[in-house]
């Protein structure tokens, strides 16, 4: 279930940003996809994520 919503992460494509804008993207998208759904930061706290998504991050 966590590395499914996972998949709402996004990253950023480009070669020629920082990365500190790389970085600050994806904390961005992260917390973004963990306030849309309810309960999935307590998830993401208590076990560890596996899976395409997880490895994609």
């Amino acid at each position: 279930m966590l590395d499914q919503a996972l998949a709402g992460v996004s990253l950023l494509e480009e070669a020629d940003p920082s990365w500190r804008e790389h970085l600050k993207h994806y904390l961005l998208s992260y917390l973004h996809t963990l306030n849309l759904r309810p309960g999935l930061a307590q998830l993401a706290m208590s076990t560890i994520a596996t899976g395409p998504n997880t490895l994609r991050m």
